[in-house]
């Protein structure tokens, strides 16, 4: 009933009433080419031809004993079609009064029952919930991670080994000088500590 409505809504409301389509725009409306249009034909073809294929084997595997030995299903299964045939006619004659009879009708209900309208207008604020329960908890667990393992940790483990090895090349630099008499001088420096070393031992 509830998807005949909505469904049949969309049509009243689009195909029923006045135009609200912006007359910059209505000059250039037109039907649309056979590319939109052929596929469309077929669907609803197949469509119908499968609706009408399904009446009523399909109830066939949910009802195997209502089957008598004419192959005819029994009141159960025809009163089932029945009361789903109802409740789609009622729920398209119920979107025809309220948006092609009383047109006005919608924005009544919602001034009169405010409260009820916003909250079907927020979804019942299930985005919200999900927003406050998982979302922001998520980002939030996210960023702390980042900050604190990330940023202090692995970034800090990657700094550190960078700043070790800029560190001791700094130091290192210090020896290669390119000037033969510095070399010179720490050859014979180390020959003096293997000396005195050699010397004690």
């Amino acid at each position: 009933m509830m998807t005949a409505f909505y469904s049949f809504r969309l049509v009243f409301v689009t195909f029923w009433g006045d135009s609200r389509v912006d007359h910059h725009h209505a000059a250039h409306v037109h039907e649309p080419s056979r590319t939109i249009t052929m596929p469309l034909i077929v669907l609803a073809i197949l469509a119908i031809v499968a609706g009408y294929l399904g009446i009523p084997g399909f109830l066939a595997p949910v009802f195997p004993s209502e089957e008598n030995g004419d192959g005819h299903h029994g009141a159960a299964g025809l009163g089932i079609m029945l009361v789903a045939t109802l409740m789609g006619l009622t729920g398209i004659a119920a979107a025809y009064f309220v948006y092609v009879k009383s047109p006005g009708l919608p924005d009544r209900l919602a001034q009169q029952w405010r409260r009820l309208y916003d909250l079907s207008f927020h979804k019942w604020y299930v985005d919200e919930a999900y927003d406050r329960s998982f979302v922001r908890p998520t980002f939030a667990a996210a960023a702390g991670l980042w900050k604190r393992v990330d940023v202090a940790v692995i970034d800090g483990a990657v700094n550190g080994v960078a700043q070790v090895i800029r560190a001791g090349g700094s130091a290192l630099r210090l020896f290669q000088s390119g000037q033969t008499q510095h070399y010179a001088l720490g050859m014979a420096f180390g020959a003096m500590v293997i000396l005195t070393v050699y010397l004690l031992i």
